[in-house]
């Protein structure tokens, strides 16, 4: 026991020693953790509050369908606008865009609160909002850590900043659930957009006091990575593969928790859910970190992919407890070891672009339109079935059943890249 402790503490002192962070770096550390307090507490809860908005009011759309339409404009917006940031973003300061992004995120709470139930009304709004705030920080975070942080302490910053994410996805949606459930009613949903505008607030405090350079940046390659996901076999195969296993997830992601809600009535209940999720992915992602490589990535995304296919089966014994929390055990651990497979294949096939160093913010954006377009797919596919919960139990196993497909594509992907390697070794010899 003593020689595992040790070894224990050597591995936790490796990942922090050596590392300071300057009064930049640790505003920015700030803003960006309270941007993702602020998405933590209140993501899965708009869904549950249009639904329990439009199940009463019966305006516009009802119920399921609603939360639906509200995401199918998140995900088509953030689609749109992952263009939009790989086209322009290099020509704009990353923190003004991150900015710009933090206040039309916090813009969709200020009209949760105006509007109240109205809000059904105006549910593309909400969503196309949602999602361009969301794009323009998220897509540019990626770029910002690059020019707050340095080469020195870089790796320190991410070690920390990855820590506070992982805790705060998991203990963020049950303290949200338990604080509605706590006010009551929609009084609940109130209070919760009330905190997360405030945490919005000092998020913005925090990214107006930054005063880092972004430096000479390159012009945009947006066009070119794009155009190269389409003629080089490896990234066409990897970026369909990416659309294809969206279609499931963009579905499953709203879907399953807003199920567990109506059958519970008790957004407590649903803020358990997503914290077992939380800690399951936080868990498996730091296993399977050490554990995937080329080898065995292929057999990886195929395992995944399997049980992604089949555990959609359990809904057949009828949407209850059992079936939903196990449906969320075993995605949220699979979904650890494909996010991490998958990932590698795509920037695999990427990273062959010439000088595709300098393309980071441009193959992240083109990643994220496919990811985002197979979202937005499923998610339209979704509100083509009757809202009756026979046909929602058969829409899941489709969907389900649609990564198998996505198997197949990240195989192809996968046989392009050693074909490719292979040729360029017999042109090195």
């Amino acid at each position: 026991m003593s020689d595992y402790l040790k070894r224990m503490g050597t591995r936790i002192g490796a990942l922090f020693s050596g590392g300071v962070l300057l009064r930049e770096q640790k505003l920015f550390l700030a803003a960006v953790s309270l941007f993702f307090v602020a998405a933590g507490l209140s993501g899965i809860f708009v869904n549950t509050f249009l639904y329990s908005c439009a199940s009463t009011s019966g305006e516009l759309v009802s119920g399921i369908k609603s939360v639906a339409y509200y995401n199918l404009c998140l995900y088509a917006s953030m689609a749109v606008f992952s263009v939009v940031i790989g086209i322009t973003g290099k020509a704009a300061p990353s923190r003004i865009l991150m900015i710009a992004g933090l206040c039309l995120y916090a813009l969709v709470f200020v009209l949760l609160l105006f509007l109240g139930k109205a809000c059904v009304n105006y549910i593309w709004a909400l969503g196309f909002l949602n999602g361009m705030g969301t794009a323009f920080f998220q897509f540019n975070y990626g770029d910002a850590v690059t020019f707050a942080t340095s080469g020195e302490n870089r790796d320190y910053y991410l070690s920390i900043q990855g820590g506070i994410n992982a805790i705060t996805a998991a203990i963020t949606p049950l303290i949200a659930g338990v604080l509605i459930d706590l006010a009551g009613g929609l009084n609940g949903f109130t209070v919760l957009f009330s905190v997360v505008l405030g945490v919005l607030a000092a998020c913005l405090a925090c990214c107006l006091c930054l005063t880092y350079s972004d430096g000479n940046k390159t012009n945009t390659h947006f066009g070119n990575v794009f155009v190269y996901s389409l003629r080089d076999k490896s990234m066409r195969y990897a970026s369909l593969g990416e659309l294809v296993s969206g279609l499931r997830e963009g579905v499953m992601a709203f879907l399953v928790p807003v199920l567990l809600f109506v059958l519970s009535d008790s957004n407590s209940m649903v803020g358990l859910y997503a914290c077992m999720l939380g800690v399951l992915q936080l868990t498996f992602s730091k296993w399977a970190e050490g554990r995937i490589n080329g080898r065995n990535r292929a057999f990886v995304i195929l395992l995944s992919c399997l049980l992604n296919a089949g555990i959609g089966f359990v809904f057949l014994s009828g949407v209850g407890y059992v079936p939903i929390f196990s449906y969320g055990a075993v995605t949220a651990g699979v979904q650890s070891f494909f996010a991490a497979a998958t990932f590698f294949i795509f920037y695999d096939a990427a990273y062959k672009i010439p000088n595709s160093h300098y393309k980071n913010l441009e193959i992240l954006t083109v990643r994220e339109l496919y990811r985002n377009a197979g979202r937005s797919i499923g998610v339209f596919a979704l509100l083509l079935v009757p809202q009756e919960t026979a046909h929602m139990v058969y829409a899941m196993i489709g969907l389900g059943l649609s990564q198998i497909v996505a198997w197949g594509l990240f195989a192809c992907a996968g046989i392009q890249i050693r074909k490719k390697e292979r040729r360029f070794r017999n042109k090195a010899a």
